[in-house]
């Protein structure tokens, strides 16, 4: 059986393709030679779509920060809008009372907004406190961990309101942890 497999393989590549009488005709599938026709293509399958985009990442709570974070190893990357404008990141010139408070629940109902918030500002010559006073309440850092939000970053972000930064946070600076600059580097 072996010597009838090799005598057929044998006859197969002696085979020869003649050319046409024309020997300036290449054959088809050479260079210069027609393209086959196989058949009419009458849909063409596209490309596989993209992915969508990744879904930007959201609070746990409604308005709270909007973080980022490397999706390899978890660590955030940035905070949104928490910085306040370089021309409102300093320190309070006048007295700074500065009251923690246990829950943000707590936080949001001393501050008089009816939801969670982080730390809220009573600006100076607003309301009962003096033009020369500010008062900031913030969370516990209890609290504030599940945010992954340190007092300093609150604390920094309320004082800007005392300093004259408004409620609409206009000129918002993005958080980066890992900027040496502590989020004046990038924004």
């Amino acid at each position: 059986m072996s010597r009838l497999l090799i005598a057929a393989l044998l006859a197969l590549a002696t085979v020869s393709v003649t050319r046409p009488s024309d020997a300036g005709t290449a054959l088809p599938g050479e260079i210069g030679g027609p393209i086959p026709t196989v058949g009419v293509v009458k849909s063409v399958t596209p490309w596989p779509a993209p992915p969508p985009p990744a879904p930007k990442a959201t609070a746990v709570v409604p308005n709270m920060p909007v973080m980022y974070r490397d999706p390899a190893t978890g660590r955030i990357l940035s905070i949104e809008n928490q910085l306040p404008p370089a021309e409102f990141d300093h320190l309070f010139a006048g007295n700074v009372d500065i009251v923690r408070i246990p829950t943000v629940e707590q936080t949001g109902a001393e501050c008089g907004y009816g939801r969670p918030v982080l730390g809220c500002t009573r600006r100076p010559g607003t309301g009962y406190v003096a033009a020369d006073r500010c008062i900031i309440l913030v969370a516990s850092d209890k609290a504030l961990a599940p945010y992954h939000m340190s007092f300093e970053i609150v604390l920094r972000h309320e004082m800007g309101h005392c300093n004259g930064w408004d409620a609409q946070h206009t000129g918002a600076r993005t958080y980066y942890p890992d900027s040496q600059a502590n989020g004046d580097a990038k924004k």
